[in-house]
Order: structure tokens, then C-alpha cells, then sequence
């Protein structure tokens, strides 16, 4: 179409004459009408296309509709739909009432997965229940409202269960202290009104209750028939009231493994080792030790280590206890406790999780010395607190500390099966004890060869050891080392922008 008698002109700036521009309008007229032949075929043609579009549109539902009929998700066995069901429930945490997520959100697809969901128990064995919040200037009524909703999901949800064992996590809490809240919680009322024989297979509680003693509800852990259940073996207990009802447990003490029970707002209430053993002895006279036959995991964390934590600890028979952690800081009463005489009773130690401000040098060091043979995990932090008047202005772990746990020929071995050892936020542990920590750990043919060491220290790197001990990474030693470096003032032109070049920290990683 490049051809005619202005060909040489298209695309240019030239002007033409007036004379030229009516001889332009005349040639123009028989392509017009060409361009009019060929818009009326076009819209002819796709106005064909159309039909043939709509006409396959509706083909495809048609072949897509029996399709759906073989596909291989609905020929799959019901046992795998059920597996895959199971496998859309979070692990990390218990179900929360929501159609955003499994079960409910499975229910949601079509009539056979809401039919196949309901028919599985063990999607419904696990819920997160929060209480509706009644805080300061909150419609009262709507939150009230809201309650009953969940009262009533929340019998529905466990009524789907069956016989599964539960797993129940609770979760109430007032935003403003000073309003007056009548009305027990809905999760308690529910759960309080369970018996033994209404969870015969419940294993683990764990129940968190936020409320102060200022705003008191109706709630007497006394009377939780659930916790006599036959196969309760862990109880976690947090909040305010659980001192005052703590001992009234009615649980199973003596097949408890573990055991956990804190305050909310130490200004109001504290757990001391008094009530604890109070709470233990449940009934069994004062100078009779409290024997916990099945109990192997305890933690101890204390604001202030009490003169009476020895005693506590003394008190206890723990024979089959595997797993202990104590932190805190030292007492400022007395000296601060011993576990030698502990650690000589509990002879199936396994793992020790200990704080060097538990204990002053010479305790810390006798406790260490008593480690029994069977322990394969050790932690230590090194917490140093130089502002309480009668701590050690100085940390009490060193290099004496680590001496002990390093063979030395014609000394028994200390801790000979010992796996892994943590050291965090070390001060006064030099890179050489280290050193010859690992090397004659690593060599000595009497104990078992450490898997995993890891050191944290609050100082500069003083030996590099990564070369001397590059044969034993090699060999299979998984370890890391961090030392602290100081921060470099930064004057980067990239500072407070996204993609800025990340600054360094303060920790220098060498393995």
C-alpha cells in the first residue's frame, strides 16, 4: 500500500497545496470502500468465531464434568483422604477455631469432605480456646455474646473427637483489672465440669490463668475432677491462683514425669521452695521425703536462689530423673547451695542445664564434681551480676570449671559419656582451656568422643583453635564458637534504606 502519487510524501512534514489535497480525498475513495468490504468480513468471521468459541466453551465443561468423575483425588481410598486430612493440622500448636485453617477449613469444600472430616476424631482431638475479652469500654453484651458462641463450639468440637486422647490449650486473660468480671471463664466452667471418667486417656495439662487475685473469678483447682485422671502424667500450671490451690492438686502425683507450675506478677504472688514442698507433700507428713518415682524432668527458675532451695531439693526423691535445669541468681542470705549431694542421688541424669550465678565458685566446682556418669548433655550459662551485695563480684566459671570435665592421666573420667557441652556467653574460660578441653576429650580412649560443642564468649577471640582442632571436625565434630567483637562506628550512605549493606555484629563466628 506503500504505492500512489504521494507515495514519496508519507511520513514526512510535507504540506501539500490545496490543489494536491482534493486530488488526495479523490484517491482515497476507492480504498474507503475496500476498508469497508473488509471490516464487514472480519465482523462476519468473528461473529463465526464467537459461535465456534461458545460452542467449545461449552464442550469443555461438558468433558471437564466427566473427567471430575475419574479423577484420580476422588478414586483415592478413603484411609489416604483421611491421612492427608491429618496431615493439614498444625503440629507447632493445637487447632484454633477458624474456617481459615484445618479442620474446620476442610469442611468448607464440598458436602463429602465435610462428611469425611466429621467422620475422623483425631482431626478434632486438639483446640485452642481463648476466652472473649470483657476490657474497659467493650460492649459487654457482644463479648458475652461471643462466649456463649464458643461455649458451644467448643462442646461440639470435643463431642467430634470420640475417644481420641486431647490435647486443650486455654487461654484466659482481663485487659483492665479493676473491672468487675462476675462470670467465670467459659473454658473453665466447661472444662471444670469434666470427671476423670470423662478423659480417660488425657495425659498432659497445661492451664494458664491470667487473672490477679484483685480480680478473682470463680475457679478452684480443687475441685477439676479432670486432673484425677488415670493417665495424667504432665501438669503446667501458670498463674495467680495456683499457689493458692496448689495444694489441693487432685492429680496423680505419683506417676507425674513433669511437672511445671509459675506465678503471674511476682509484686502480688511468689512460688517460694516452701510452697512448692507444700504443694508435693500433698498430705504426706513434713519430715517424710516427697517421692516422685515417675517424674524425669524438672526445671528450677528462681528470681533469688532461696536458702531453702537446698533443702527443697534434699526433700525430693527423684530416682528416675533425666532431664535438670536450675537458673537464678546466687542467694544473698547465705552461701549459695551445692548440688553435689543431689546430682549423687539422681543417678539417671541425662541432661543438666545449670547457671553459673546459681552457685559461688567452690559450689559450683563440687557440683560438677558430682555430675553422675550417666550424663551426656551439659549447658552452662555464664551469667555474671556484679550489683547484688553478697554475689561473687566475679563469675564463678573459669578455667578450674572446665579442668574438671578434661581427662587427666591416673583421674577417673568425669562425665564419661558426655555428648554434647554448651558453654554460653562465657567471660573467663580461656580459648586454651577450650583447647585442651576438646583435644583430650576427643582423644581419650576411656569415654565416649563429643558430637556437638557449642561456645559463646562475652570477650575477644584470644587463640584461634579451629586449626588445632580441624582433624576432629573432620572426624565428625559438630561445633560452633562465637566470640564478641565491639561495634565499629557505621557511616554507610545506605543506612535506613532496604537494601542497605547489613552491618556487622557483634558476634565474630569462627566455626
Amino acid at each position: 500500500m506503500s504505492f500512489g502519487p504521494f507515495a514519496l510524501h508519507l511520513g514526512t512534514n510535507y504540506c501539500p497545496t490545496d490543489e494536491e489535497a482534493s486530488d488526495i480525498k479523490s484517491f482515497l475513495v476507492e480504498p474507503g470502500l475496500r476498508l469497508r468490504r473488509l471490516d464487514d468480513k472480519i465482523a462476519e468471521l468473528q461473529n463465526e468465531l464467537d459461535k465456534l468459541a461458545a460452542e467449545r466453551e461449552s464442550l469443555v465443561v461438558y468433558i471437564d464434568g466427566h473427567k471430575a468423575l475419574i479423577s484420580p483425588l476422588r478414586r483415592l481410598p478413603l484411609d489416604i483422604v483421611q491421612e492427608i486430612f491429618l496431615a493439614c493440622i498444625p503440629t507447632h500448636r493445637n487447632c484454633v477455631m477458624s474456617a481459615l485453617e484445618a479442620p474446620v477449613l476442610l469442611g468448607r469444600i464440598c458436602s463429602s469432605w465435610r462428611a469425611i472430616s466429621l467422620s475422623i476424631p483425631r482431626l478434632w482431638s486438639r483446640l485452642h480456646i481463648i476466652e472473649p475479652q470483657r476490657s474497659y469500654g467493650a460492649d459487654l453484651a457482644l463479648s458475652d455474646i461471643k462466649a456463649a458462641q464458643r461455649f458451644a463450639v467448643t462442646k461440639m468440637w470435643l463431642g467430634r473427637s470420640g475417644n481420641c486422647p486431647l490435647s486443650i490449650s486455654l487461654l484466659c486473660r482481663a485487659e483492665e483489672t479493676h473491672i468487675d468480671l462476675t462470670l467465670s471463664p467459659v473454658a473453665l466452667d466447661f472444662v471444670g465440669q469434666l470427671t476423670a471418667t470423662d478423659v480417660p486417656l488425657l495425659q498432659s495439662v497445661r492451664l494458664q490463668y491470667d487473672y490477679p487475685v484483685s480480680d478473682r473469678r470463680t475457679m478452684d483447682l480443687a475441685n477439676f475432677g479432670m486432673l484425677r485422671g488415670p493417665r495424667i502424667s504432665s501438669f503446667c500450671g501458670f498463674g495467680y491462683d495456683i499457689i493458692d490451690f496448689g495444694e489441693k492438686l487432685p492429680l496423680q502425683w505419683h506417676q507425674l514425669t513433669l511437672l511445671a507450675m509459675t506465678t503471674l506478677g511476682a509484686w502480688q504472688t511468689s512460688l517460694t521452695s516452701w510452697s512448692v514442698l507444700q504443694i508435693l507433700q500433698n498430705g504426706i507428713p513434713s519430715l517424710t521425703p516427697v517421692e516422685l518415682n515417675s517424674l524425669n524432668t524438672t526445671e528450677v527458675g528462681c528470681e533469688v536462689v532461696e536458702s531453702t532451695l537446698s533443702r527443697l531439693l534434699d526433700r525430693l526423691s527423684l530416682p528416675n530423673l533425666r532431664n535438670f535445669t536450675l537458673y537464678g541468681p546466687a542467694s544473698v542470705s547465705e552461701s549459695p547451695p551445692s548440688l553435689a549431694k543431689c546430682f549423687a542421688r539422681w543417678s539417671r541424669l541425662e541432661s543438666v542445664t545449670i547457671s553459673s550465678n546459681s552457685f559461688a565458685k567452690s559450689s559450683l566446682l563440687a557440683s560438677i564434681r558430682s555430675l553422675p556418669d550417666t550424663v551426656q548433655h551439659l549447658k552452662i550459662y555464664d551469667i555474671t551480676n556484679r550489683s547484688l551485695p553478697g554475689v561473687p563480684s566475679a563469675t564463678s566459671l573459669d578455667d578450674s570449671a572446665l579442668a574438671i570435665l578434661t581427662p587427666t592421666d591416673g583421674l577417673p573420667l568425669q562425665c564419661p559419656v558426655l555428648e554434647s557441652f554448651d558453654l554460653e556467653s562465657c567471660i573467663d574460660v580461656s580459648d586454651e582451656a577450650i583447647l585442651r578441653f576438646i583435644t583430650a576429650r576427643m582423644s581419650d580412649p576411656s569415654g565416649a568422643r563429643l558430637k556437638r560443642v557449642t561456645l559463646t564468649f562475652n570477650r575477644l577471640m584470644t587463640l584461634d583453635i579451629l586449626p588445632s582442632i580441624q582433624p576432629f571436625i573432620d572426624a565428625g565434630l559438630n561445633i560452633s564458637i562465637k566470640h564478641f567483637v565491639p561495634y565499629k562506628a557505621q557511616f554507610s550512605p545506605w543506612q535506613g534504606l532496604d537494601d542497605a549493606p547489613e552491618s556487622p555484629t557483634p558476634w565474630r563466628c569462627t566455626a
